[in-house]
């Protein structure tokens, strides 16, 4: 105990460090000589991992009373490799090494290549403006929402989508999971308004709330009793597409309900 208390400061960075870790890990996986599903479920797995640590070293900082500018720059690094990096690396075994055959003009970098850029791009824009946002008081993001789709979350998909889409599951044409890893991708970058999972829950009412709660101990208690890996992977799909969506839609009802709030004022 009193090494912890001594040392308490360094316990947020090891945190994130292993964020970090399974990141890295992750992004090692294809190049192991494993078969491919065994790669996407350890990965998943990995990543998982690393979004529990992102959320645990900013809980443990704050309990710990260890906020700091070097924790805060080595937490948006450690995101940038697990959510950033990784995603991107395990899509581009997945899927987008196919398009390699097609090279860009005049370039001679293959296709698929240049495709998988798109993420690695759009999450660092996400975690620069995230983490600037977090410095000038003036920008801060809403407590209770995100402006943009949440790297940890946009990262989890990229894992779960080889799984779900594999040829041992749900087989579907390329342009499926391509279309996907682009609306995730630049849904990170968007400014879309997307409420946090605690807001949510908190916002629910107590019934609601505890309704909710049994709902997904029960279905998951099913999944591990009677489904496999694939069908917990299905439910993460779900979730998250329809949380992703969920922007969207509270994105048309803004701009439609503030038009037609316009249109009755100039009336």
């Amino acid at each position: 105990m009193r090494f912890f208390k001594q040392n308490h400061n360094g316990i947020p960075k090891l945190i994130t460090l292993a964020n970090l870790s399974f990141g890295f890990l992750a992004v090692l996986l294809p190049f192991a000589n494993l078969e491919e599903q065994q790669v996407y479920l350890i990965a998943a797995c990995l990543i998982f991992l690393a979004i529990i640590c992102d959320g645990l070293d900013g809980l443990a900082a704050r309990k710990l009373n260890a906020i700091s500018v070097e924790g805060a720059e080595l937490d948006n690094l450690a995101d940038m490799v697990a959510f950033g990096i990784a995603p991107a690396v395990l899509m581009y075994s997945f899927v987008f090494s196919d398009l390699d055959k097609l090279s860009v003009p005049r370039i001679g970098i293959p296709f698929g290549m240049i495709c998988t850029l798109v993420w690695p791009i759009c999450a660092a824009c996400r975690l620069a403006r995230f983490h600037a946002n977090k410095q000038n008081k003036a920008l801060v993001e809403s407590q209770d929402a995100f402006s943009g789709f949440p790297s940890p979350a946009a990262g989890s998909m990229a894992v779960v989508i080889p799984i779900v889409f594999g040829e041992h599951f749900l087989s579907a044409p390329i342009f499926v999971p391509i279309i996907l890893y682009l609306f995730f991708a630049l849904n990170m970058i968007s400014t879309f308004c997307y409420y946090k999972y605690h807001s949510i829950l908190f916002h629910l009412s107590h019934t609601a709330f505890w309704l909710t709660f049994v709902f997904f101990i029960v279905l998951f208690s099913l999944i591990l009793q009677f489904g496999t890996y694939f069908h917990a992977m299905l439910v993460v799909f779900v979730c998250t597409t329809g949380y992703a969506l969920s922007g969207l839609v509270h994105f048309i009802i803004h701009v439609f309900y503030k038009d037609r709030v316009d249109k009755t004022v100039s009336l």
